[in-house]
Parts: C-alpha cells; sequence; structure tokens
C-alpha cells in the first residue's frame, strides 16, 4: 500500500514538470510517460498496463508530430512563405540548441521563440525583401508556438487523466 502512494506522488512530480514543460513548449509529455513506467517499477505491478503505456507514449509521439505540423500548417495558412517557415523551423531548433546552455529550460523555451521569431523574419525578409511583412510572419510564428503549446498541454492532460484513470 505504501508502495502505491510513493508511485502515485512519484508520478504526479513527474507529470507536474511535464505539464510545465509543455506549456513551455519542451516535451514534457515524455516526461508523463517516464512517470507512468516509475510508477509501475516502485509498485512493481502492472497497474498502469502495458497497453496504456502505449497509449501515452503514442500520444507523446503524436504531440511532437503534431507540433511540427501545427507549425508549419500555421504559417502556411497564414500566407507566409517557404522560406519564413522553414526560417521558423530552424530558428527554433537553433534557437533551443543556443540558448540551453545558458539557462537551462528557461534558455531553451526563450530560444525556441526567440529563434522561431527571428528565423521567421529572416526568412520573409530574404524572400519579400519587406520588413514590414517579414515582421508579420515574426507574429505569426509567435502565434503558431502559443497554438502547439496549448496543443500538447491538452494532450499532456489527457495522458494524465489516462494514468490516474489506471491507477485508480
Amino acid at each position: 500500500m505504501i508502495a502505491h502512494w510513493i508511485g502515485f506522488v512519484v508520478f504526479i512530480l513527474f507529470a507536474l514538470v511535464g505539464i510545465l514543460l509543455t506549456m513551455m513548449g519542451i516535451m514534457g509529455t515524455f516526461s508523463i510517460f517516464i512517470g507512468a513506467v516509475a510508477y509501475d517499477l516502485i509498485t512493481w505491478s502492472w497497474t498502469i498496463s502495458w497497453q496504456v503505456l502505449l497509449i501515452i507514449l503514442g500520444l507523446a509521439i503524436l504531440g511532437e508530430i503534431l507540433e511540427w505540423v501545427v507549425d508549419i500548417g500555421h504559417s502556411r495558412a497564414r500566407g507566409v512563405s517557404t522560406a519564413g517557415t522553414i526560417g521558423s523551423i530552424t530558428g527554433t531548433i537553433l534557437g533551443a540548441i543556443i540558448f540551453s546552455p545558458l539557462m537551462f529550460i528557461i534558455g531553451t523555451v526563450i530560444g525556441m521563440v526567440v529563434g522561431a521569431v527571428l528565423g521567421a523574419y529572416i526568412g520573409e525578409l530574404i524572400v519579400k525583401k519587406n520588413s514590414k511583412k517579414a515582421w508579420r510572419a515574426a507574429k505569426i510564428a509567435l502565434d503558431g508556438r502559443a497554438l502547439v503549446a496549448v496543443m500538447k498541454t491538452l494532450l499532456a492532460i489527457i495522458q494524465i487523466w489516462i494514468v490516474i484513470s489506471a491507477i485508480f
């Protein structure tokens, strides 16, 4: 019985970290999956079945795939050029890599946002040679990052609900 509660507290801690990371645009949904696995290992049970673990792992992977699909689709639907979209994606990745060592998680988030905005701006500026249109693309990239954060946070909440339903 005590192992159940210890496992549950560990899962909740992983879930809270997962929600926080997901809201910041980082792969927090995988933290929730790891927390569910930790629960099973701590309790030495299969209370959370392998089928449920596969479902929440699938949701984590789906979240990562949807992140890029939504980001690209959002930019394209709002008229951002291919260069602006590629710039946003490249900037997101490079920003995360460059800023991560500076301030760990917060640096990653700042880097992703700044990178997306600058990347979209530069990409659009190269193609359209118009600062106003480039700035519009940068704002759309920022909107896209916010949309992705909301979407992935909802997926994380669904994951948590599935795991808690399996436990209780």
